[in-house]
């Protein structure tokens, strides 16, 4: 259901919901999480922090709802790598989509580093969401690894490129490089060593 088809006043709870959420996603890239507090979210969501109660029972459930949001976003930019007959390149592409991601949203990107994305949160669990949506990927190539190799080599991925996209955002001022092309070779070489040892 979009938000245009919600009765006027689900629309607005929607609207207040994601103020806040907005509010505290500024707050946390601003000043850390820790000093994230309910009073703090609410001047900056122009809501008292007892109509916050309304729509979140304290602060943990606004991060959880955040971290949520977060990879559910994450995962929208993963479904985005191109398809590819190769499964490396495949893999290739979504690594792409994850340093995009790091990139285009880096205010996401940074409640992601607080947060432990494999971490599950409610009824979700590791293989679900995006990191889910890598081990789908890792699948495909097809090799002789048993499934704790697969989650292994997963998680070897997803440390890679998480590596990569945070030297692009710490270094793309200080260096005059083509990180894309740079990314993708480096991330082809890594997916092609792992593959073959």
């Amino acid at each position: 259901m979009t938000i245009q088809e919600l009765k006027p006043k689900q629309r607005r709870q929607q609207q207040t919901r994601r103020r806040i959420l907005e509010a505290a996603l500024d707050l946390i890239a601003d000043e850390g999480v820790e000093a994230a507090s309910l009073r703090k979210i609410a001047a900056r969501s122009h809501y008292s922090p007892a109509a916050m109660y309304e729509y979140f029972d304290n602060k943990e459930d606004i991060i959880i709802a955040l971290c949520e949001e977060v990879d559910s976003l994450l995962a929208d930019y993963l479904r985005q790598a191109e398809p590819n007959a190769d499964p490396v390149g495949f893999l290739v592409e979504v690594g792409m989509r994850y340093i995009a991601f790091a990139t285009e949203k880096p205010k996401e990107y940074h409640l992601m580093q607080l947060r432990n994305p494999l971490k599950p949160t409610h009824d979700s669990k590791v293989g679900s969401g995006a990191f889910g949506i890598l081990l789908e990927a890792v699948g495909d190539l097809g090799t002789s690894l048993a499934p704790m190799d697969k989650f292994a080599f997963a998680y070897a991925c997803w440390s890679f490129v998480h590596g990569l996209a945070s030297l692009e955002n710490q270094l793309k001022y200080a260096f005059e490089l083509d990180f894309p092309a740079t990314q993708r070779a480096a991330l082809t070489r890594f997916i092609m060593t792992g593959t073959t040892s």
